[in-house]
């Protein structure tokens, strides 16, 4: 059972950068990684052990996103912005590049579907094949929609003057 926790251990840097593409918020990405660790643990010893543990993961992670929004649209938190306070500064790092930055707001403001697709393929290395189980949708519909976002990252691109060789997005076959 210890290789199943080294495995999870892994595996959870995927799974926060993951959980940040969904909710676009450090501290909600956090949560949701947290509840989707969680979850697993409470459910792993019923999981099919033929079953690959990284997309089981993501596609745990990507449903407990979707029951939070939903339940999110029932119940409206209301926020007293006096009582909110400082939210905290964090002295910038250099592996925060301005470019990377860009990058990182084109990939959030993608449509869900589109964004999805190019994280869990271009990002975390998925097939189109584990990509579409996570994402629940037919290959092709994962395809369609990888396509679909890396012509608007080309737009932009475009745009916005030459990318720095290297920086390509990477092309799965």
């Amino acid at each position: 059972m210890s290789g199943k926790f080294d495995q999870l251990t892994e595996i959870t840097p995927a799974l926060r950068r993951y959980a940040y593409s969904l909710t676009g918020n450090q501290q909600r990405a956090d949560d949701l990684a947290q509840d989707c660790l969680e979850r697993a643990l409470r459910k792993l010893r019923f999981k099919r052990a033929s079953a690959p543990l990284r997309p089981w993961l993501f596609r745990m992670m990507r449903n407990i996103h979707i029951d939070t929004w939903r339940k999110g649209r029932r119940e409206i938190d209301h926020l007293i912005l006096d009582e909110m306070g400082q939210e905290p500064s964090e002295a910038e790092r250099q592996s925060h590049s301005s470019e990377l930055q860009k990058l990182m707001r084109l990939i959030l403001n993608l449509p869900a579907d589109q964004r999805d697709a190019i994280v869990l393929i271009g990002v975390e290395g998925f097939t189109y094949v584990e990509a579409a189980h996570i994402l629940d949708v037919p290959e092709g519909t994962v395809m369609s929609r990888l396509s679909r976002a890396r012509s608007k990252l080309r737009d932009f691109r475009s745009e916005t003057g030459p990318v720095r060789p290297g920086s390509r997005l990477r092309a799965v076959q």
